[in-house]
Formats: structure tokens, sequence, C-alpha cells
């Protein structure tokens, strides 16, 4: 078993039970609503939004108003919560896949959304400082992106339908903090479906490795919705090979499993015909990346091994990557 053998439902199932579990999530928290805050405008909200979500009309900006609904709702801030649930019925969903700059410009009243999910992370420094970018590097970018669609279809497949059937928002950015200029990507849970891109890339085949990266993290977060992928305290901190800083175990089995699912797309795209036309700078690059996936594996594994309380979910994971690093 190896990464796109880690689960046996098609990509769209996983995305419409990402989408579905929204939809009731919203009903519950609609339900728990306190009757002595509730009003006319909440009911006709709520009724607008759950039938959105319900058929099926979401994007990331819905998970993460919802996130920012049920804090407010959990910290007993009503006026906070009406405003969010009137801001979420009347939004139109984004749902098919494009690229925008990060900004109000582009992203119009989601950008605000979309601030309060991203700029928080588990980073050294904390908060991500993000900027817009120049149009001219979005634009090349999205040049870029083109090639690695079309380098994806031919030589994965597999991975090409996941791209398909999440339909991600890519977020363009650039940081104000110098200690994250090589931060080059960002997802979150909590924005399923949009995935943030640092624009300072120097070749289309460094967009390529992230893309694979990021797709990897939206594959596993809608694999353990339900489940975590380990039972290890998350205030607990272990080496991990892709960062500096010390992660959970959540993040050091993100880190394998992104490195595992990334080596074996690099190594399916080495394998192909199309390879040899690649420019040889561009072929370097991925020779080197790939490698450098299988060492974060093999790093991870050692962690996980020796400290990992895995479900029965993250045991699945973690065999699949391991199983990725053997010849084929």
């Amino acid at each position: 078993m190896v990464t796109f053998g880690l689960y046996r439902f098609s990509p769209d199932y996983l995305r419409e039970a990402v989408h579905s579990r929204l939809a009731w999530s919203v009903k519950s928290l609609l339900d728990a609503w306190p009757r002595e805050e509730w009003n006319d405008y909440v009911d006709q909200d709520g009724r607008r939004l759950f039938d959105r979500l319900k058929s099926g009309c979401v994007d990331g900006c819905d998970i993460a108003v919802h996130h920012c609904l049920l804090c407010c709702l959990l910290a007993d801030q009503f006026v906070e919560a009406r405003y969010a649930l009137s801001e979420a019925s009347r939004r139109s969903p984004r749902l098919h896949s494009e690229m925008l700059a990060y900004g109000p410009e582009a992203l119009k009243e989601d950008a605000k959304w979309y601030e309060r999910v991203f700029e928080w992370n588990d980073l050294d420094q904390k908060r991500l400082l993000l900027c817009s970018p120049h149009s001219s590097d979005v634009e090349r970018c999205m040049g870029w992106m083109k090639q690695v669609i079309d380098l994806l279809q031919q030589c994965s497949p597999k991975a090409y339908a996941e791209f398909r059937s999440f339909r991600p928002l890519w977020l363009m950015i650039t940081f104000e903090n110098q200690d994250a200029e090589n931060f080059m990507g960002y997802s979150s849970s909590l924005a399923w479906g949009t995935i943030g891109l640092n624009v300072n890339f120097e070749r289309w085949s460094e967009l390529l490795v992230q893309v694979i990266h990021e797709l990897a993290h939206q594959l596993l977060f809608a694999l353990a919705l339900e489940v975590p992928l380990a039972w290890n305290d998350p205030m607990e901190r272990y080496q991990s090979p892709l960062r500096l800083d010390q992660r959970p175990m959540d993040g050091v089995l993100h880190a394998c499993f992104v490195s595992a699912r990334t080596y074996q797309v690099l190594n399916q795209i080495q394998s192909s015909s199309t390879f040899s036309l690649l420019d040889s700078v561009d072929q370097a690059l991925i020779k080197r990346q790939s490698q450098f996936s299988a060492d974060a594996v093999l790093a991870a594994l050692r962690t996980i091994d020796q400290y990992a309380h895995l479900s029965a979910l993250g045991e699945r994971m973690v065999t699949a990557s391991r199983q990725a690093l053997l010849p084929r």
C-alpha cells in the first residue's frame, strides 16, 4: 500500500464528506444557539446558509467563517456570531480552482476571514504577516501553474484527480516577516480547500513540488476529519524533518505523509517519457527534491516509531509512507 492506496473512496467522495460535515456542524451550532439570543435574522440566515452548504456549494472561506462562528459562540459573543452568520449566508462561494492574490482587492469581503485563519499558526513567530503580492508575480505563477497541472495530468493521474476533485483556491502571498520569506506554502484544516502559496518561486519546478506537498496536506486533513492520526498529547513536541522547531505528533505525521507523497509523485514524473523533455535545471531540482523527501520520510519514521501512539488511520498512513520508499 502506497500513498494513493491509503483511502478506498474517490477524491470526490472525500470532498463531499468534508462539505457534508460542515453543513451538519452549522446545523448543530444553530440548534445550540441560546433561545434568548435567537431572532428572525438568525433564523433566516441560518436556514439560508445550511441549505447552501447542504447542496455542496462550499469553498474554503465557508470553513474559515464556520471556525470564527464557532469561536464566537463558545465565547458567548453573540453580536459577533450573528454578524458571522449573516456574512456567511450571503457570500457567493468560489466553486472552481483558481489563483488569486491575497488581499481585499481580489478576495473582497472574504479577505478578512482568510486573514483570521491564515495569519495564526504554530510557527515560532506565531503570526504570519501576510501581504498582497505584485500582480506580475501572480501572473508568473499562474503561467507556471498551467505547466504543473499539465505535468501532473500526464505523469500522475491520481494526483491530478485529487487536484480536480479538491478544486483548491490558491492564494498567492508574500510576507512582512523576513524570517517567513522561505515559508513557501500553508494549508489549514480551518480553511480546507484554500492553500496559501508564497510567490517567491524561482522556477516552475519549485512550484510543482509545493503543489504536490500542499495537496497531500489537504488529503490528510480530509481523511482525519473524524479520527485523529495519533492519540499523543497535542501539547507535546517532537523532532520533525521539515521544520527547525519541534512539532506536535500530528505535525510529524503530516510531514511524513506529504514527504512520502512528494517522493512518490516526483518518482512518477522521473519515470515518464516527459521527464527527458524538461530543462536540465528542472530535472536536477526534481531529483534533489525526491531524495530530500525520501530522507524526510525516514527521519519522521524514526520519531514516529519511538513516540507515536497511532490510531488505526495513523497506522495505515505510516504503513503507506513506509511502503512508498520501497523499490518498485
